[in-house]
C-alpha cells in the first residue's frame, strides 16, 4: 500500500514530496545566479550584487566555476564560459520541470483533501 488511511482519511506526506521553502535558493540556483552575472564580464564586486552573496560565500563559488571550467578569469573580471552556460540552461530546464511537478503536487493535495473531507 502507498499511503495509510486512519480514521478515514489519507496520509497524504505518506505518498507525495514535500516542496522546498521557496524563499531558499538551493546551490544550483546560487551557481546559475554566479554565473549568469559573468555573462559579459563583470569583477567580482559586480558579481557578489548581481547574485546577492556575501564576499566568503562568493569566493568559494568562483573558485568552483574557475576549477570546473564554468567561468574564467578575464583581466580584473571574470566571464562565463559556454560550459557555464550550457550548465545554466540544463539548470534552468531543472527548475521550470521542478516547478510543473510542484504544481502538480498542489493539485494532488487539494484534490485529496477535497476527497478526505467528503469521506466524513
Amino acid at each position: 500500500m502507498i499511503g495509510k488511511i486512519e480514521n478515514n482519511e489519507l496520509d497524504i506526506n505518506a505518498i507525495l514530496p514535500q516542496m522546498e521553502d521557496p524563499k531558499k535558493r538551493n546551490s544550483a540556483t546560487i551557481l546559475c545566479d554566479v554565473i549568469k552575472a559573468s555573462y559579459n564580464g563583470a569583477r567580482k564586486t559586480h558579481i557578489m550584487y548581481r547574485s546577492n552573496l556575501n564576499p566568503t560565500i562568493l569566493e568559494k563559488y568562483l573558485k568552483f566555476c574557475l576549477e570546473h571550467g564554468l567561468i574564467e578569469k578575464e583581466g580584473i573580471g571574470y566571464r562565463a564560459t559556454s560550459k557555464g552556460a550550457e550548465l545554466v540552461r540544463h539548470i534552468e530546464e531543472i527548475n521550470s520541470l521542478k516547478k510543473n511537478i510542484e504544481t502538480i503536487t498542489r493539485q494532488a493535495h487539494r484534490l485529496i483533501d477535497t476527497k478526505n473531507m467528503n469521506l466524513k
